[in-house]
């Protein structure tokens, strides 16, 4: 099976694929941005591939917060032999149409023993009209509360001021923006409601073991593969500790009736 995770950044996504590679049948890698164009030519899958690669230069965060500069320096080591590996199995379908089946038997080769190989990335989520009804793909979104996932990227910026260059910085650096980029993928999300797997963040941090096992079986894997002890509950209501008055309130005037909607409390 090939799968794509979507979600905004600060909704859990990343957990999501950690707790997918704690699956023994499962491997996602992460922001490779592998299904972004699909069924097109090799030579412009490839193009684009390398384009995406070039403007976010890694696959996996092999270390995340407090990483030190060799360890950055090794998770780069590492996605660039993994990038070069793609590249080179990638290269029998040079004459073919690059579609998912042929995503996912290469990715297949890289990880032979796994089951569901696959993405993740905000994108998809912003995109869905493009991927949903693409044969042999299935989709995952994880959604969370706005104010939390706010709260999240907020952190973010204080944290790394760098991450302003990411292109996701640009839609999602102020409370208000972030609030009508999350208004509107979760509106596309619920357009497709029949054909993707929805995760609601809440629900999968205090409720693990009802979640991955419905998300276990509609991979067709065996739920207690995941790792369920890394996940903790302490963010939900994150917000509350450290959004202002402000931002909250300008949160609610943009997405007040989506979070109702989705029975959050307003």
């Amino acid at each position: 099976m090939a799968l794509i995770i979507g979600g905004l950044n600060g909704s859990g996504k990343s957990l999501l694929r950690v707790l997918c590679d704690s699956h023994p049948l499962i491997e996602v890698t992460e922001e490779f941005q592998n299904f972004m164009k699909l069924n097109v030519c090799y030579k412009e899958y490839v193009q684009t591939l390398r384009t995406n690669w070039n403007k976010y230069p890694f696959f996996k965060k092999y270390s995340l917060n407090g990483s030190t500069r060799s360890s950055q320096v090794r998770w780069r080591f590492k996605s660039c032999i993994f990038l070069a590996r793609y590249l080179l199995e990638l290269q029998v379908y040079r004459r073919k149409v690059i579609d998912v089946d042929v995503v996912e038997t290469v990715l297949r080769r890289i990880f032979p023993t796994t089951v569901v190989v696959g993405d993740v990335h905000t994108y998809y989520s912003l995109n869905l009209e493009k991927l949903v009804g693409v044969p042999g793909l299935s989709i995952a979104i994880v959604y969370r509360d706005c104010r939390d996932v706010a709260a999240t990227m907020a952190g973010r910026f204080n944290l790394q001021l760098r991450r302003r260059e990411r292109p996701w910085a640009k839609i999602m650096d102020t409370s208000m923006k972030l609030a009508k980029t999350w208004v509107q993928s979760i509106e596309m999300m619920e357009r497709y409601t029949d054909q993707i797997h929805m995760i609601r963040y809440e629900e999968l941090v205090t409720n693990p073991e009802s979640v991955l096992e419905a998300f276990g079986n509609w991979l067709d894997v065996y739920p207690q593969g995941f790792r369920s002890q890394i996940i903790h509950s302490d963010k939900v209501g994150e917000y509350k500790r450290s959004l202002s008055e402000k931002e909250v309130s300008d949160i609610i005037v943009v997405a007040g009736p989506t979070l109702k909607r989705l029975s959050y409390e307003v």
